[in-house]
């Protein structure tokens, strides 16, 4: 296949874009004239309403109709579907045959080059134009008495998600197009000790989940009070050695969350930080937490009731300005969307989903924190399962990865065994059998992949839970 690729070039000097898109448009369909089968290179990426010129959208529309059929793209049978004639720019009356034997002969007059080539060139034009048509029309609305200024907004996003979706210029790859990446990846993690994705930094759970990766989505599952906030921040502040992080904290607002790592980073308990309470040397602590703290890449937002759309906003946002990797959300339940449901698990599939896509979509890990079900903490054992959580269904189908954590000892202090007198207690069997669960519980948790695409599932792991520092430590560390 040829293009007058040094025409073309000649042509791109003028700043018109309107003469580099009519040109890009001439050589892609001439190259398609000469060597149809080139048609299905471009087809994922250019659809005809990319064109500008009506007549190349005609020719773009009838080669595929004809191609799709299994038969050749003739210039007759072009013709036939075309008509004889076209009109454009004011004149009528200008053959459909000439004009195709024009592009072929230009494809056939230069040196050989691929169509997708040229393909940018056209969607982008054709993305400026839907732009500027957008832009004109929020003009329009915003102008019309008793315009809501909001409802405009909602349309104008929708307008330019459809914009977006149209101009994917990005083909699909193939099999062994993508085994040959993650050979690279291999390769680089092999050769130049770079492995991909993200550890924990915690070894033991390191062990039975692997790491993170761009594009998973993950959960953290647990109780009231059962530390997934604990191990969600932990693993912010792990993950932000890597990538810039996001966390949208809708139950407590972000000074009371901050508190909490500021007392983990300094060692000075939570509640004399809040109250103030505190000697000299434990400020000269805090000062000093504040400022290792002030070094760290993690962004909040802390608004209640978040809506998925406001979400995704925010993640373009931070992603586009700050690069993050990864964002946390705290937790589904508070996750709201504009759309409607008839009940709360429509809506948690939808939430599920669309935090898939935008894991995938921006090429971050994006970690949901899910509650218990009441149902759930009303069993005789704690352990959890993807049927006990919030969500757990939606998870089921769309979470890479799902950690519960548990503390049991937290548990089993609900279930204390009623005694009469102290002495009572200390004979009483049922009592000293709690007592021992307690005293080997005590301090700890499990946490346990309940779920997990890239490695066992179910298994579990013991692990310190060290409250008054806010963060979970190896037993035997």
């Amino acid at each position: 296949m040829v293009l007058n690729y040094g025409r073309l070039s000649k042509l791109m000097q003028n700043n018109d874009k309107v003469h580099q898109t009519i040109m890009a448009e001439r050589s892609v369909l001439g190259s398609l004239l000469d060597n149809p089968s080139a048609y299905f290179e471009v087809l994922e990426t250019l659809k005809a309403e990319h064109f500008i010129r009506p007549i190349n959208q005609r020719i773009y529309e009838a080669m595929g109709s004809i191609l799709s059929a299994g038969k050749k793209a003739s210039l007759n049978l072009l013709v036939a579907r075309i008509g004889d004639e076209y009109e454009e720019d004011g004149r009528d009356g200008l053959l459909t045959l000439n004009y195709l034997t024009a592009l072929l002969r230009e494809s056939q007059s230069g040196e050989t080059v691929s169509p997708m080539d040229f393909v940018d060139i056209i969607v982008d034009a054709w993305r400026a134009r839907a732009l500027d048509e957008t832009a004109n029309w929020v003009k329009k609305e915003l102008a019309k008495p008793g315009a809501d200024s909001y409802d405009v907004l909602c349309a104008m996003k929708e307008r330019v998600d459809g914009i977006n979706l149209n101009s994917q210029a990005e083909p699909s790859v193939t099999l062994g197009q993508s085994v040959s990446a993650a050979v690279r990846s291999s390769l680089m993690a092999n050769e130049q000790d770079q492995v991909p994705g993200c550890d924990t930094g915690l070894p033991t759970l390191d062990e039975i989940m692997g790491r993170a990766f761009p594009r998973d989505l993950g959960a953290i599952a647990a109780p009231q009070g059962g530390g997934k906030t604990v191990l969600a921040m932990q693993l912010a502040r792990r993950w932000q050695y890597f990538d810039p992080v996001g966390f949208f904290q809708a139950e407590m607002d972000h000074e009371r969350m901050s508190s909490r790592v500021l007392s983990s980073e300094s060692g000075v308990g939570l509640k004399s930080i809040i109250s103030g309470t505190y000697e000299f040397f434990d400020r000269e602590n805090i000062t000093e937490a504040e400022r290792r703290l002030s070094e760290e890449r993690i962004h909040i937002d802390d608004r209640p009731k978040l809506a998925l759309e406001v979400i995704y906003e925010r993640l373009m946002l931070w992603k586009h300005r700050y690069g993050i990797g990864s964002c946390f959300i705290d937790h589904l339940r508070l996750i709201r969307s504009r759309a409607r449901f008839s009940n709360k698990f429509e809506r948690m599939e939808h939430v599920t989903s669309e935090c898939k896509s935008f894991a995938k979509e921006l090429g971050i890990t994006v970690v949901l924190l899910s509650q218990v079900t009441r149902q759930a903490q009303r069993r005789d054992d704690p352990s959890l399962h993807l049927s006990d959580l919030d969500g757990g269904g939606a998870l089921e189908q769309d979470a890479d990865w799902v950690i519960a954590t548990v503390r049991r000892d937290e548990w089993l202090k609900d279930r204390k065994p009623h005694c009469n007198s102290y002495e009572e207690e200390c004979g009483d069997k049922d009592f000293l059998s709690w007592l021992d669960k307690y005293n080997k519980a005590k301090g700890k948790c499990e946490l346990t992949m309940i779920k997990n695409r890239n490695g066992a599932r179910g298994e579990k792991r013991e692990f310190i839970f060290n409250g008054p520092a806010f963060r979970i430590e190896e037993l035997n560390g």
